[in-house]
């Protein structure tokens, strides 16, 4: 039976959805996702979130389907978390793929269609090549242009496609590429942290941070698919980070590149900075490790605790994981914990400063986990692996980070406004014909309307 209803609404959402492509302009507006969203909210959402539970803050039964412009902040929300698959939680019936993909696409299309600002720049409202050239600058070198970015201006040739990627990928190459590394990159993977990080004496944590700048260099000067942030099996090392790691074959006090022999660390998740920033003076935390990963890689953000939890007790030399289910007594916190500590308990082999162990406590450490999909895994590595049936989510995160980073907004949280989404998706669409590569990631974006524009919003 509950076959046959998933299949009775995918045919309900297919049918719907051809229906809504054939309706006239003038009627829908694009902007009108009720064929879609209308039976699967019945059939999996309203549940929870209907006006009288409210449920993460979300009143779907009351949510307008026949126009997403009137509430357009809450579709931003819906489509961020239908990326993640982070609903419905944990244990509850969930839609086939398929249902996913169509959601995500209609509310794509129809969110693109809700902001009349979008439309396309003319020479009256467009920054001169000029302002552009100097924007491109501040962005990627936190400076000014140089003699070759002044000489396109000058020929007319700096907004041409060819030549405006060549000098973006000229300029990535350039040392002063640095500069978007410690102004963007080290604070969005929270390396710029680590001299606060409890814990490790000054040459560790000069160590750990050298390791993640070099490797973030490394990621933007060659030129990567922004997805290998996680993947990547080599960094860099110098003894005293070697014997930290306990690697063997490593001397001197300088950097070098070095390639991981196994699956066991890649990427920022197996560098000690990140493991580090994400624990406690005296222990790991699997909560902040888990919370830090689903928030800064995928934009989607736990809810706030309840109010007066106690903290773990000190001197508790059980595992961690043990520990935490006695701590997590409260319903509502067994609930919302169950979304991200998993992905903590998965980089639980690494201790408080990132090196790695095969017991906790005096036990075995258990490593494994789950996502809220029920996609089980085991240890870092198959969390890695997990993780990238999110990439969709990961690259539309990084390139609104990216962005709001790029128009100069404060904090290092850099918003982007709703209105301003379309283009993000439009940047994301552009990058994948060229594998979601910094280069395009950063192409798209100073080719981008907010970019663009004459008079940037702050």
């Amino acid at each position: 039976m509950a076959h046959r209803a998933v299949l009775a609404l995918l045919l309900t959402i297919f049918m719907a959805a051809g229906a809504q492509a054939q309706t006239s302009p003038a009627k829908s507006k694009g902007t009108d996702v009720s064929g879609v969203f209308n039976p699967l909210f019945d059939m999996y959402c309203t549940t929870c979130h209907n006006q009288t539970r409210k449920t993460a803050g979300l009143a779907l039964d009351s949510l307008k389907t026949t126009d997403v412009s009137e509430n357009s902040a809450v579709w931003e929300k819906v489509l961020r978390r239908l990326r993640t698959r982070r609903d419905p939680p944990i244990g509850a019936p969930r839609p086939e793929e398929a249902v996913y993909q169509s959601a995500i696409a209609a509310a794509e299309t129809a969110l693109d269609h809700a902001y009349p600002t979008n439309a396309v720049l003319n020479n009256s409202n467009r920054a001169s090549d000029a302002e552009l050239a100097g924007r491109m600058a501040k962005f990627i070198w936190n400076g000014t242009p140089d003699s070759i970015l002044l000489d396109a201006v000058k020929k007319g040739d700096l907004r041409k496609p060819a030549s405006l990627e060549q000098q973006i990928r000229r300029m990535l190459r350039d040392a002063k590429a640095n500069n978007l590394v410690t102004g963007f990159l080290e604070r969005w993977v929270w390396a710029d942290l680590l001299d606060k990080a409890p814990g490790a004496d000054e040459d560790l944590r000069t160590a750990l941070g050298t390791e993640t700048r070099l490797f973030l260099e490394s990621q933007l000067h060659e030129d990567h698919n922004a997805l290998d942030l996680w993947t990547a099996n080599y960094t860099f090392l110098n003894d005293r980070l070697a014997r930290h790691y306990g690697i063997s074959g490593i001397s001197g006090s300088e950097f070098q590149k070095y390639t991981f022999p196994d699956n066991t660390r890649a990427g920022i998740l197996g560098q000690g900075s990140f493991l580090t920033i994400t624990s406690f003076k005296d222990r790991t935390s699997p909560v902040t490790r888990g919370k830090v990963v689903l928030t800064t890689f995928l934009g989607v953000a736990p809810p706030d605790p309840v109010p007066n939890v106690p903290p773990l007790k000190p001197d508790d030399d059980r595992p961690m994981r043990v520990r935490m289910q006695a701590h997590l007594t409260n319903p509502a916190c067994v609930n919302c914990h169950a979304t991200f500590d998993s992905v903590g308990f998965a980089l639980e082999n690494f201790n408080r400063l990132g090196q790695w162990r095969s017991t906790d406590g005096g036990e075995s450490i258990d490593a494994s986990g789950a996502f809220v999909d029920g996609t089980k895994f085991n240890g870092p590595a198959e969390l890695r692996d997990g993780l990238l049936k999110y990439r969709a989510a990961y690259y539309s995160n990084i390139t609104q980070k990216l962005l709001g980073y790029a128009l100069g907004r404060q904090g290092r949280n850099w918003p982007v406004y709703d209105n301003e989404m379309p283009s993000v998706r439009a940047v994301v669409r552009e990058a994948a014909a060229h594998d979601y590569r910094w280069s395009s990631i950063i192409a798209g974006i100073v080719k981008s309307t907010p970019f663009e524009m004459k008079n940037i919003t702050q």
